[in-house]
């Protein structure tokens, strides 16, 4: 009756009768019985099926020092007592404890059962999971290629075992970015899970989990309408699920924060991340490389939005964690190192953050391989900083580079790849080709419409780009038009007091001016200002900054216009109003 309740995901009621259990046992058996181990591992699953994982690992340490008296080290049941302990210690990041636990389990399958039973390929799997952890997805794929043909061969291509194996293929996939392959793989598994348990079943983790999973697929390809269409019917299945149960859709939370911000809902994304947190918290604590990956995303949120003090005390715990737990040459320390670099930049500290992007290329490329997309990533930003810093010539060189990975792993309609030529655009611009980089970021903006939303920030960018293109071109009434496009966009997804809507109605300013409009641009340039104050420090903001180097560079990157430079335009404008001012009071025609 105790499984029926765990089946039904009705985890007290289970704990409750298996307790029972134990009682009658202990006083009929004893509590060295092997039938007293069984009931605690049941419970143990039942809290691991929790996500209680320090009373299942008491539990099992119980249940193993049992079974090792009365069975034998080399006993099945022995066996899946340590299978199921290591994938506690997974959760808790005990890598290397359950490493050596899984290693025994398998020796012990291997000798007893043979090497093409479905436990042997349950032991793989878990230790796919452990190698998957640690960034080793090459082992994770070969070990879970042998687990899936095990599957197949024993319990038929159907059975829902074999969609959590290919669900993981399918994450190691898109660690390696090959995002076409994962949607294959994840595709198959949804096929496996609505085919063997049915829509009635989506209460269950898998497959809200699979569902997130090709969402993000999508986005990552570029194709926002497919990701849409993902359906939608597990977010209200999470909303019916008990408060002890929380912790075990954390994952499908976070894959949705990450779709959320990719599509500019950044606000919406910071909700999921604190219901990812309050869940995480109280359970698998605070130390956990899970709930790191948890912080990562909440300090993009908030460099997103602009408050980069606040992401910098978020990566700072997020680094602390991950080099504990995971160690130097993990991809995810490596990506919070680039994180902290983009908050850098953002605040103008620019040679600071191309160290650092600078050694994350190094390190992904040593860890992942040089043709990895997070190698490109860290060459596009290390590309930005030196652009900013008057370097044109090493920064085309970095981005052409870039593209050729990201044409080589994403595919040539990838939005990263229109960003890649976009920074390649600016660096034209950099050059004085203003013809030149406006066709670039014509087809750019042609690709931006045919992948994204009209209304998002990506978008946004090509457009401030293009508008700085006209006013250099002497085109001022096209670029205000271009300019309050962006303003729209911005201020919908981004928020009214971000800095890049600053930034944008900064460049607004400039076409009012051009315009003979200067009261208005007053008006523009001292809200402008408002924003910069609000969000950023005076006198700390671009000070790595030499803006005589390359106006245009500076001027042109998003997110990067001093607030300084602000000042000294309103300082500008006063002055010309003031002369306009007096001259029609002198009578002379201004």
């Amino acid at each position: 009756m105790a499984q029926c309740f765990r089946h039904q995901r009705k985890f007290d009621e289970a704990l409750a009768l298996l307790q029972k259990c134990l009682d009658v046992q202990e006083e009929t058996l004893g509590c060295k019985h092997p039938s007293y181990a069984r009931t605690l591992y049941a419970m143990a699953q039942c809290h691991l099926d929790k996500c209680d994982y320090s009373s299942a690992i008491r539990c099992l340490q119980q249940c193993r020092e049992i079974e090792a008296q009365a069975l034998g080290p080399n006993h099945p049941g022995y066996a899946n007592t340590l299978r199921l302990q290591a994938q506690c210690k997974l959760a808790v990041a005990l890598y290397e404890d359950a490493f050596n636990d899984l290693e025994s389990c398998k020796r012990v399958y291997e000798e007893t059962l043979g090497a093409r039973h479905p436990l042997y390929a349950a032991a793989l799997y878990t230790l796919a999971q452990y190698h998957r952890l640690k960034g080793e997805t090459t082992k994770a794929l070969a070990l879970l290629c042998v687990c899936a043909d095990i599957e197949t061969s024993s319990l038929g291509p159907d059975h829902p075992g074999l969609a959590n194996t290919k669900r993981m293929q399918a994450q190691c996939e898109m660690a390696r970015g090959n995002f076409r392959v994962a949607l294959g793989l994840l595709q198959e598994c949804r096929r496996i899970l609505e085919g063997t348990q049915g829509q009635a079943h989506c209460t269950h983790p898998s497959l809200p989990l699979t569902l997130a999973n090709m969402a993000l697929c999508h986005l990552e390809l570029g194709e926002f309408t497919e990701a849409a269409q993902i359906p939608s019917s597990f977010k209200e299945a999470q909303e019916q699920l008990p408060g002890d149960q929380l912790l075990a859709m954390v994952g499908a939370w976070r894959i949705e924060a990450k779709c959320c911000m990719v599509r500019g809902r950044l606000k919406d994304a910071v909700k999921l991340l604190k219901a990812c947190m309050a869940a995480q918290s109280p359970t698998t604590g605070e130390d956990n490389p899970d709930f790191s990956a948890t912080l990562y995303m909440m300090a993009q949120c908030e460099r997103l939005l602009g408050r980069y003090d606040q992401a910098r005390h978020l990566l700072g715990k997020c680094a602390g964690i991950q080099m504990h737990m995971l160690g130097k040459e993990h991809p995810a320390f490596i990506s919070t190192r680039k994180e902290l670099a983009l908050c850098l930049m953002a605040q103008g500290h620019l040679r600071a953050a191309l160290r650092i992007l600078l050694k994350c290329r190094e390190a992904f490329s040593k860890t992942l391989g040089p043709g990895h997309f997070l190698v490109a990533g860290a060459m596009f930003r290390a590309a930005e900083c030196q652009l900013c810093l008057g370097c044109v010539a090493i920064a085309e060189r970095l981005l052409g580079e870039c593209a050729k990975i990201e044409v080589a792993t994403l595919g040539r309609s990838h939005p990263g790849l229109a960003n890649t030529q976009r920074l390649q655009a600016v660096c034209r611009m950099a050059g004085g080709d203003f013809q030149g980089a406006l066709k670039l970021l014509q087809a750019n903006e042609e690709a931006y419409h045919e992948h994204l939303d009209n209304a998002h920030p990506m978008r946004a960018s090509g457009l401030y780009l293009m508008a700085f293109c006209h006013l250099e071109l002497e085109s001022p009434e096209e670029a205000k038009r271009l300019l309050d496009e962006t303003a729209l966009i911005e201020g919908v997804t981004l928020g009214k007091d971000h800095p890049a809507l600053a930034n944008t109605l900064k460049g607004k300013a400039q076409c009012c001016l051009q315009l003979g409009q200067p009261r208005e641009a007053l008006e523009i340039i001292e809200n402008c200002r408002a924003i910069f104050s609000a969000a950023l420090v005076a006198g700390t903001f671009f000070k790595d900054l030499d803006l005589r180097k390359d106006r245009f560079a500076s001027r042109l990157c998003v997110h990067l216009t001093s607030f300084t430079a602000s000042l000294d335009i309103t300082s500008q404008l006063r002055d010309v109003t003031r002369a306009r001012e007096a001259s029609t009071e002198a009578g002379v025609e201004s």
